[in-house]
């Protein structure tokens, strides 16, 4: 069981640590109340992003929360999508904005992921983050990104599996 509680830059590292030693990035996992979910700062979550990008990997991210209609509806096909790309270099960042742990954990039992799930801490400032990796977060979910090999944002805003798909494509094309 990987649960990390916030507390600084260690956090952060052993998060970074664990990920970048971990076989196949994104992790299928079978979720659990409290397991496989990892609480990370909003300040952490952009520093990690960049971290991934800086390794020459797609980055997809998600953020979500298991209350919202419209997030529920696209989550199994986000899911669909995530595991099309599990064997290249695309990792996938799903971040929950659910008021706790628990609410994200009893939504996703049942699911078999190809994602490593992520609660951010409800400390705020995530737009902000975001945007020190480039992503203008409208706050308005679900929301989507896409970070080519460079960095640069491909794609971000509507929930658009193949808006998705293309800029994915593009990405490790390019």
């Amino acid at each position: 069981m990987l649960l990390l509680r916030h507390s600084g830059l260690l956090s952060i590292v052993l998060l970074i640590v664990a990920l970048l030693n971990a076989p196949a990035f994104p992790v299928q996992v079978k979720a659990q109340a409290n397991s496989e979910i990892i609480e990370i700062s909003a300040e952490d979550a952009a520093k990690f992003m960049f971290i991934r990008q800086d390794k020459g990997r797609v980055v997809l991210v998600l953020l979500y929360a298991s209350w919202c209609p419209s997030c529920r509806g696209f989550f199994p096909d986000f899911l669909q999508l995530a595991g099309r790309y599990m064997d290249r270099a695309v990792d996938v960042l799903a971040f929950s904005v659910d008021d706790t742990k628990e609410d994200i954990a009893e939504y996703l039992r049942g699911y078999d992921l190809t994602i490593v799930p992520m609660w951010l801490s409800p400390n705020g400032g995530f737009a902000k983050s975001l945007a020190t990796v480039g992503i203008a977060y409208t706050n308005t979910i679900p929301f989507v990104a896409v970070l080519d090999k460079k960095g640069r944002v491909a794609y971000q805003g509507k929930a658009s599996i193949q808006a998705l798909t293309k800029a994915i494509d593009a990405s490790l094309r390019n």
